[in-house]
């Protein structure tokens, strides 16, 4: 079956080196499944923290950069279309990364990366988690246990809307920053 890209949990992406390699599993050292040519198009659906795209319709992961190659010589395959509501957006050479959860009342841990979804646990605001892979749409798979936390607060309320507007976080200690105003965990700067 040929994998549709979904614009709210898929993306597509141009491979723009000579070849890039499939592999079963996000690491170099993994067996490769397939190699694709320069300007294939693939449909990803998770992204690691590290450069790794999860196929989707098909079994594998592909590097989207390169990091520590040569100047010039990083990227391996290109976004096309819109953007990417990436919780994490850096680089995260160690793999994994450590989030902050801001959200007042608390975040779910929920079974797959959708509202509608099993609640497998809350997370209370302070709480730290860690996470791995994330989706297109806002979304961490937690590493270490089993579950997705939705990273983005809803949007703001409108003008007419009683409710108050979400508040930035308070500035944060030297080890933690917000990954934006946005949402509703801060990612960890230093290394795990």
């Amino acid at each position: 079956a040929v994998a549709v890209a979904d614009p709210l949990t898929t993306r597509v992406f141009e491979v723009v080196r000579a070849a890039c390699s499939v592999h079963e599993e996000p690491q170099v050292e993994a067996s490769v499944l397939s190699i694709k040519p320069r300007g294939a198009r693939v449909i990803c659906s998770e992204a690691t923290v590290n450069g790794w795209l999860k196929l989707a319709g098909e079994r594998g992961w592909m590097l989207m950069s390169l990091y520590g190659a040569s100047p010039g010589l990083e990227e391996a395959a290109r976004l096309l279309g819109g953007p990417a509501d990436l919780v994490v957006e850096d680089y995260q050479p160690q793999g994994m990364c450590c989030l902050e959860v801001l959200a007042p009342e608390g975040a779910a841990v929920r079974q797959a990366p959708s509202e509608r979804a099993r609640a497998l646990a809350m997370r209370r605001p302070g709480e730290l988690v860690f996470a791995h892979t994330q989706s297109f749409d806002g979304w961490v798979r937690l590493s270490g246990e089993a579950g997705w936390m939705d990273g983005l607060l809803p949007a703001t309320p409108s003008a007419s809307s009683t409710a108050p507007a979400p508040q930035q976080p308070p500035p944060s200690s030297a080890s933690f920053a917000a990954a934006s105003p946005t949402t509703p965990m801060r990612r960890g700067r230093g290394r795990l």
